[in-house]
């Protein structure tokens, strides 16, 4: 091998280092909370449980609600989300997904160049319906100390995450509503009485 030829494939060599180290110096902080909502149009008791558990990353082990877990672009964090029902009535329940990314200090300014679509999640889509509405529906009546099969069990966050998130904070809100099932409808979907998620709930 001549020293052109060895000196082309070094370059090619630092090349990809320096790729490398490009890609891996983008990391984020992924947090998350709860917001319930509850809304009874009869008489009765209606409650939910939200089950809301994530780990840290590569480990078995559950983080407090709110810890951040330092990202990679490519990661995938485990987290489960489900509701049980805690009343004593038969209930419909829907829950809203929403990311929110603030950029650091040093991209301040680039806010329009978000991209939420980055996160995903692997939606259990034969128990769980999105509506237009933004809300995932649970596709059946949830009945007493019932749990519904998990909405989801990991957050993925895209190769694609540029040195735009390099330091940034990715909060993730998890928003739950129920209405009493009796008489409302053969389906959460065509329940009636579904509590605004901008004016009711608090945090929980």
């Amino acid at each position: 091998m001549n020293a052109t030829k060895k000196k082309i494939i070094a370059t090619c060599v630092v090349m990809i280092i320096t790729v490398m180290t490009f890609i891996y110096s983008t990391f984020a902080y992924f947090t998350d909370s709860t917001v319930n909502d509850y809304n009874t149009i009869t008489a009765g008791s209606t409650s939910v449980q939200l089950i809301d558990v994530t780990y840290q990353y590569g480990s078995d082990d559950p983080v407090a609600p709110g810890t951040p877990i330092k990202i990679f672009p490519g990661y995938e964090v485990r987290k489960t989300i489900t509701a049980r029902n805690s009343g004593k009535l038969p209930m419909y329940v829907r829950v809203k997904l929403t990311p929110e990314i603030t950029l650091a200090n040093a991209a301040r300014g680039r806010e329009a160049e978000i991209d939420t679509s980055l996160v995903s999640y692997d939606i259990d889509e034969m128990n769980w319906t999105l509506h237009t509405d933004g809300y995932y529906y649970y596709n059946h009546a949830l009945t007493t100390d019932q749990e519904a099969p998990p909405l989801f069990t990991k957050v993925k966050f895209s190769e694609s995450m540029g040195n735009l998130y390099k330091d940034s904070t990715i909060h993730f809100t998890v928003r739950i509503q129920v209405v009493q099932a009796n008489g409302n409808g053969d389906s959460a979907i065509e329940a009636h009485s579904w509590s605004d998620p901008l004016t009711k709930g608090g945090d929980s």
